[in-house]
């Protein structure tokens, strides 16, 4: 299978998957994990059709390595207000195995607030900028590792 029909696959999955249904998460209370990185930085370089969040899928990770990707949460400026807002606040998750690396990328307290502010795109492990290349093709606006 080629990479356009796994990413049409995906597209399909994404768009009839609703993990937690819209009433139970406004009811329940439900909290967003603290590892979501802003993608909407990844717009200002042309990387993204703004209007419809779609992803110009010429552009490739060579040409977006400087720039700035951060960690989210609820406190962060643009966040939804109320619960009215949250319905757009999807997110992809990437799933994996930390692997044999020396020095795994890892949000501890001490880096924290480095990641808040923003690091770029290329000093992230290969395995996280693949899915943030692969969430934006999905047309997601935030990425949860």
């Amino acid at each position: 299978m080629n990479h356009a029909k796994v990413l049409g696959l995906a597209k399909t999955w994404l768009a009839k998957c609703k993990c937690v249904p819209e009433q139970r998460f406004k009811n329940e209370g439900y909290k967003y994990p603290t590892r979501l990185v802003n993608l909407a930085g990844l717009k200002k370089h042309g990387t993204i059709d703004t209007k419809n969040w779609k992803y110009h899928e010429d552009v490739g990770l060579n040409e977006l390595g400087n720039t700035l990707v951060n960690l989210i949460n609820k406190d962060s400026p643009g966040w939804p207000k109320s619960d009215d807002d949250m319905e757009d606040k999807e997110y992809v998750t990437l799933s994996h195995k930390w692997g044999g690396t020396d020095k795994p990328t890892r949000l501890t307290k001490g880096t924290e607030n480095a990641y808040r502010e923003g690091v770029p795109l290329r000093e992230l492990p290969r395995t996280f900028q693949d899915a943030i290349h692969f969430a934006l093709r999905v047309s997601s606006k935030v990425h949860y590792i």
